[in-house]
């Protein structure tokens, strides 16, 4: 039976130390793809931040006519009221993350039925489709798999077909459900609206030149305004504002989509990483206790041999003695 233990346990903490070469091994390679994501979501934010100051400036324009080509003005300022909305839920496409999917589905789905009005729902990764297909809730189109390199192609097929779906007045509202990532092991589950685009075109509007964004004129916008204004390049637009704008509202878009699929693949590398590295760490205080449990198992099975050499040793003299 002892032998039959330390033979079990030898067993053991092979398989143990196979497992945690496995989990290292990821964990090494989720940093390296968790750099990667980081070096892309780095250069991509900036880029996002200077399109949509572009976007609001052109917005700001008191020589700016409302009326954009080919642009209904729903897609910046909005509907009277929101009677179907259009959730974008991102995943990852596989496991092996923690608490990554399961967070993330979750919250997604205290928001869709906290909101309880018709929606049209769009799963990016597979963990997301999977989930809500076995809810047995609609999955009306989205990504089977985006992979570890998110290309803006992708995005922007994505988001021209989000596009065509508020301008057509198929949905009200396009919502994002993704995790934000927030450093090295640090995300959380965030809700934005993609379309229209009064997040993105408001965000700043307290910034200079404040109250011509609101529409006011200079009279209107006070000495102060008047000191700031002076500082506003004059910027020339060709062929005109509105075609410019009617040109960069639909690549908002898709840059801010892009954007986001960044975030969340850098969040799901970053969240794969903290697993992998937790499993290492949890199998190797695994080998450490099978480790003692063998040495106490082969220490018993060598007191246990000593015990039986010395006792037929004792036999033998006492035998030889009568």
């Amino acid at each position: 039976m002892v032998g039959q233990s330390i033979r079990d346990i030898r067993r053991r903490i092979n398989s143990v130390r196979s497992t945690s070469q496995i989990t290292r091994a990821m964990e090494m390679v989720s940093v390296a793809k968790l750099r990667r994501a980081q070096e892309q979501l780095a250069q991509a934010r900036p880029f996002a931040g200077q399109l949509a100051d572009v976007v609001r400036r052109l917005l700001a324009d008191p020589r700016l006519h409302r009326q954009l080509p080919g642009v209904s003005p729903a897609v910046v300022t909005g509907r009277a009221s929101v009677s179907r909305v259009a959730y974008v839920v991102i995943t990852s496409d596989r496991g092996l993350a923690g608490g990554y999917n399961v967070n993330l589905v979750r919250f997604a789905r205290t928001q869709i039925e906290s909101d309880s009005c018709p929606y049209l729902l769009y799963c990016i990764g597979r963990k997301g489709r999977h989930f809500f297909e076995r809810l047995g809730w609609p999955v009306q189109g989205g990504l089977e798999s985006v992979g570890d390199n998110v290309d803006f192609l992708t995005a922007r097929k994505l988001g021209s077909e989000l596009w065509e779906l508020f301008v057509s007045s198929q949905v009200d509202q396009v919502d994002l459900i993704y995790q934000q990532f927030l450093g090295v092991g640090h995300q959380r589950p965030v809700r934005e609206t993609l379309l229209p685009l009064t997040r993105l075109v408001s965000s700043r509007i307290a910034s200079t030149g404040d109250a011509t964004r609101l529409g006011k004129g200079p009279e209107q916008a006070g000495e102060g305004a008047d000191t700031e204004a002076t500082t506003v390049a004059e910027y020339i637009y060709v062929p005109s504002r509105e075609q410019v704008l009617a040109l960069l509202l639909p690549r908002l878009v898709h840059n801010e989509l892009y954007r986001v699929l960044l975030e969340a693949k850098a969040s799901e590398h970053g969240a794969r990483r903290t697993a992998m590295h937790q499993a290492t760490e949890n199998a190797e205080e695994m080998l450490r206790a099978l480790q003692l449990s063998y040495n106490k198992a082969r220490q018993a099975a060598i007191t246990k041999e000593l015990v039986e050499i010395v006792g037929g040793a004792e036999t033998l003299t006492a035998g030889g003695g009568q």
